[in-house]
């Protein structure tokens, strides 16, 4: 079975191909072709075509796309079997590695001479499974003896099809053994492996180099190795100064963060200093205000603002009402950032707190005498409160007026506005009216060059005396 992407157009003979193709590009959209269907291959690009419309595109877009071949999907199977079988590519020799570092060309490699090598044992296995004795051998001939798994997997997408199970012919594979094989590999290895050492394959390949530099340049192999031995030195020099460079800019990068470090805790000391000394510290003192004063510029603030003052000083005087006794109760540090918020950035709290007979001590504290009633308290602060929420509903009515007002005006407006409308259509009506009903217009014929009804002064006329009756 072959299968064609819709997308890419792109043949593919077995459904793991079409399915690795479709994860890799996201095409999921593939159709069966047949055996026979015509195909066009490009001999410059090697793209294959299908119609002629795909072949003028082609050409179109690469102008040396001149010769095709016309083949079917039969052929191109045939020639994909026949690459199968030819074997792995053979890797690069030390020899050839040496004569492409020096520029040269490599060796000519050897045709491989006898049949494909299988493995005995692979086959007895196959067998094993169910398959036949030809289809076991062909699947290992076909995947080069790559092994088991790879024979399993030609068979499995090979299995339908028509020649199957046609003989490959005679003089293509042999059967050997696995050691049988080992032994010839040994034997290759030890027969082909350089007998060179390192440091021998270095100067060969630096020989050779030199004698294809001083062929290109017209030298001699001496001053070729002259030049490479300065252009290395050059290169050391290079490295060796980057290198300086590099471990230097690094040490400078250390010095000044460790100079950075020092000037910061230089600051930091300046700055405990001067703490300790009392240079920086806050000074929470505020003018006194009078109960009315305070409560006036509290209640002014919206609910939002005056919510966290309200909320401390609530907790502040329960507390103290359920123990009166408690010292820790009756004494805040307004430089905590809870009662900060409360007492410190709401405007007129402290005033507030000062006038119902809290003192500020030691800079910072907000203290309650021992000999103040702490019922005085919670009633100078539910007063508070009371007071906020009345003026919270005040200000909501008095907005709530506003916009009644406001919407009462517009209104307003809108109805003069309709009423001079209306005064002004009757005021139309009434002129009219007097003037009585008008006289209906009749058409009439206009002079003309050569003679008419009436000579262009005599409708002149006419006209003027309609209007003035009209206007009557």
């Amino acid at each position: 079975m072959v299968l064609r992407c819709d997308k890419t157009g792109k043949l593919f003979f077995s459904h793991k191909e079409a399915e690795v193709h479709g994860e890799e590009t996201g095409f999921q959209a593939f159709s069966q072709v047949s055996l026979d269907e015509k195909v066009w291959v490009c001999k410059e690009t090697g793209k294959q075509c299908f119609n002629q419309e795909q072949i003028d595109l082609h050409k179109r877009r690469v102008p040396e796309a001149q010769t095709w071949d016309e083949k079917t999907i039969a052929d191109l199977r045939t020639e994909k079997s026949a690459k199968e079988v030819g074997g792995p590519v053979e890797m690069e020799t030390e020899e050839d590695i040496i004569r492409r570092e020096a520029g040269l060309k490599p060796l000519k490699p050897k045709e491989p001479t006898g049949p494909l090598a299988i493995t005995k044992e692979n086959i007895d296995q196959l067998l094993e499974m169910g398959f036949t004795q030809l289809r076991a051998e062909k699947a290992l001939v076909r995947t080069s003896n790559g092994g088991l798994e790879a024979a399993i997997n030609w068979l499995t997408e090979h299995l339908e099809d028509a020649d199957i199970d046609e003989p490959l012919g005679e003089g293509v594979y042999e059967t050997k053994t696995q050691e049988e094989l080992g032994e010839e590999a040994a034997k290759k290895l030890a027969g082909a492996g350089s007998q060179l050492t390192a440091e021998e394959k270095k100067a060969k390949a630096n020989e050779l180099l030199a004698k294809a530099r001083a062929k290109k340049h017209g030298t001699t192999v001496e001053e070729e190795k002259q030049k490479e031995k300065a252009r290395r030195a050059g290169g050391k020099d290079t490295v060796s100064a980057k290198r300086d460079f590099e471990d230097s800019q690094k040490q400078r990068d250390i010095e000044a963060r460790k100079r950075e470090k020092r000037e910061f805790e230089l600051e930091r000391q300046k700055l405990r200093e001067k703490l300790a000394a009392g240079g920086f510290k806050r000074s929470y003192a505020v003018p006194p205000m009078t109960l009315e004063e305070a409560t006036e510029k509290i209640t002014s603030l919206s609910d939002t603002k005056s919510a966290p003052a309200l909320t401390m000083m609530k907790k502040l005087v329960d507390n103290i009402a359920k123990g009166p006794a408690e010292p820790k109760f009756r004494k805040v540090r307004l430089s905590n950032a809870k009662v900060a918020e409360g007492l410190v950035h709401v405007v007129g709290a402290r005033q507030f707190m000062m006038a119902i007979g809290w003192s500020l001590v030691e800079d910072e504290f907000l203290q309650l005498p021992d000999s103040a009633d702490a019922a005085a308290q919670v009633t100078a602060v539910n007063g508070l409160m009371q007071a906020c929420a009345a003026a919270v509903e005040a200000r909501r009515v008095a907005e709530l007026e506003a916009r009644k007002k406001e919407t009462a005006d517009r209104l307003a407006k809108q109805k003069a506005e309709r009423d001079a409308i209306k005064a002004q259509m009757a005021k139309d009506r009434g002129e009219v009216k007097a003037r009585g009903p008008a006289e209906a217009s009749v058409a009439k014929k206009l002079p003309t060059g050569d003679g008419g009804f009436s000579s262009s002064r005599k409708f002149m006329d006419e006209q003027d005396e309609e209007d003035k009756r009209n206007a009557r």
